[in-house]
């Protein structure tokens, strides 16, 4: 019987010695296929997926190839330019929530399915800079009003949702500094008691997809900063306009939603209120704010003003002289319709798209008021705003 055993093993081993050329071989193919595949794909700039700039091929010298920084490149570029490289990223975040990592590209999958964006703690030289920067611009004009609006994000109003032992950055902590850096005389709307509120009453506050704010979270803030800035609460209608939005974190991060979100927008019911949106970047004008056919597209967030750029001016009917200023990340998108009663003009600069002379603005139009409007972590990691305050 042992002598039987042993034959039989004895065959079984030669039978499969038989196939490990071949894995060889088609795994030697699959390789030089894609590898094939690669350069005769066109390299690619930007990833849609995860809004930034794709390696590039290095330039081979004798310098970057004696330092390192030739290897180095070509590891970033063979990683960013792979053929199916979002196939096989949505493939290891499925594979990693099944084994049960919950975190993929500082995103994580929270228990109820919602995708939340980690804080991380950046430069605190940066922070007083920002700081100091907004400081000396709001002290250096004579605005009737200033008013910072700083948006915390879904991971600060959801820390119960958390996988256990998620590591993130006390968001609000930060939030809390900063405000504390700039003049006292500055509106600082306390933003978090609201969305508390706003969270007990079962409402969303935040797209379970994407990193911004719902709509009705940005009218919530806007009825609470309205007083002290003495903007006009008007009367709205609002509806959705969307059911099937899924937004950055599902590309940024590979995770498959458990549902889509809905986008809402808000209609001004004044028949006689309208505005004329201005964009020095195209060229171009426009008699409404929300653009309809980017609900056909891919980034169905840019139904709000169209996206981000550098410069827009804003003119509207409003029965008034006050202006103003805006200084804003795309959290404003959703926001700046709110204002359109109570200003005749209003200028928005994204500093991280501007850049011309912030001062070459106050000699077409005197500003009454000034706002800062941006979320939390999108301001921990700017550098733009204070090199854009400072003229630099």
């Amino acid at each position: 019987m042992k002598l039987l055993s042993r034959r039989r093993l004895h065959l079984y081993e030669e039978r499969q010695g038989r196939f490990y050329p071949l894995f060889g071989l088609i795994a030697l193919i699959l390789l030089a296929g894609f590898a094939v595949w690669h350069l005769a794909l066109p390299d690619a700039a930007y990833s849609d997926t995860e809004k930034r700039a794709l390696a590039a091929r290095p330039a081979l010298t004798v310098d970057s190839l004696t330092s390192g920084e030739f290897m180095d490149g070509m590891e970033d570029y063979v990683a960013d330019q792979f053929p199916l490289r979002s196939s096989f990223m949505k493939l290891k975040t499925g594979l990693t929530l099944l084994f049960g990592d919950r975190e993929s590209q500082g995103v994580s999958y929270a228990r109820d399915g919602r995708l939340i964006q980690l804080f991380e703690h950046y430069s605190a030289d940066q922070q007083q800079k920002t700081a100091d920067a907004v400081a000396a611009f709001v002290q250096a004009h004579e605005f009737r009003h200033a008013q910072f609006l700083l948006v915390p994000t879904a991971v600060s109003l959801y820390p119960e949702l958390l996988p256990p032992y998620t590591e993130t950055e006390d968001e609000l902590a930060w939030r809390e500094d900063f405000l504390e850096s700039l003049p006292d005389a500055m509106l600082k709307p306390d933003i978090p008691e609201v969305f508390a509120g706003m969270k007990e009453a079962g409402e969303e506050v935040f797209y379970r997809t994407d990193h911004h704010w719902t709509t009705d979270a940005a009218f919530a803030v806007f009825k609470d900063a309205a007083p002290a800035a003495d903007w006009t609460i008007s009367s709205f209608t609002s509806g959705t306009v969307c059911t099937d939005f899924e937004g950055s974190l599902v590309r940024k991060s590979g995770f498959t939603p458990r549902r889509s979100d809905a986008i809402t927008v808000y209609l001004h019911d004044d028949p006689d209120l309208s505005c004329l949106i201005i964009h020095p970047s195209t060229g171009t004008s426009s008699g409404s704010y929300y653009v309809p056919s980017a609900l056909d597209g891919r980034e169905k967030y840019e139904v709000f003003l169209g996206g981000n750029e550098p410069l827009i001016t804003i003119q509207t009917t409003a029965d008034t002289n006050d202006t103003l200023l805006v200084f804003k990340d795309s959290y404003a998108n959703c926001f700046l319709p709110f204002l359109f009663e109570s200003y005749k003009t209003i200028t928005v600069v994204d500093p991280r798209y501007y850049t011309d002379s912030v001062e070459s603005l106050f000699a077409q139009t005197a500003y009454t008021d000034v706002l800062f409007l941006y979320n939390v972590q999108t301001l921990a990691a700017d550098e733009s705003l204070a090199i854009v305050l400072e003229g630099e």
